[in-house]
């Protein structure tokens, strides 16, 4: 079977509109790859990655902390088996590494280097909640580790599993 790789560029343009339609804060930048039977025109797999930039404060003991940065997102589509011309999952892949703040009170340094794998039923529409850890910059992370939610607001293509738009908020669980 041989295939090539097309790039999506309607679910890029869509894609695109969406994002800049959100307000600054909320908006990801998106990349849909698909790979494609040159024979058939079926689609066998979609690839999506984006940037999420997000932030929020996470209350609690021994003090709030302020987190922002950018969380990055991978969709892959998990075929039907009785139906392969239709997505019947996504795999969801969480980087949340990109993610630090600081200490309300003391402004220390705090991190993360979370990251989630997640397998999701495909909906038009889908709302992420991931719990992580973070803790101080330059510690073990074992007793200054906290716990932060991370909550996405996903959008596909049901058709063809595209992620098209993609928006994020850190809080506290």
């Amino acid at each position: 079977m041989k295939m090539h790789r097309a790039l999506s560029l309607p679910v890029l343009v869509v894609a695109g509109a969406l994002c800049w339609a959100a307000p600054p804060e909320a908006r990801a930048q998106t990349v849909t790859q698909s790979l494609t039977d040159a024979q058939t025109g079926t689609n066998v797999q979609t690839v999506t990655s984006a940037t999420v930039n997000v932030s929020g404060t996470v209350s609690g003991e021994p003090e709030s902390v302020s987190l922002s940065g950018k969380a990055k997102l991978e969709t892959r589509v998990v075929w039907s088996e009785r139906n392969t011309a239709e997505p019947a999952a996504i795999t969801l892949n969480i980087d949340l590494s990109g993610i630090s703040g600081m200490g309300r009170s003391t402004k220390m340094k705090y991190v993360t280097n979370a990251r989630e794998i997640a397998l999701r039923r495909l909906s038009a529409t889908d709302l992420v909640e991931v719990a992580f850890p973070f803790y101080v910059s330059g510690t073990d992370g074992v007793s200054s580790s906290r716990t932060g939610l991370a909550r996405f607001s996903l959008s596909y293509d049901v058709n063809t599993g595209a992620l098209t738009s993609a928006s994020g908020t850190l809080t506290s669980p």
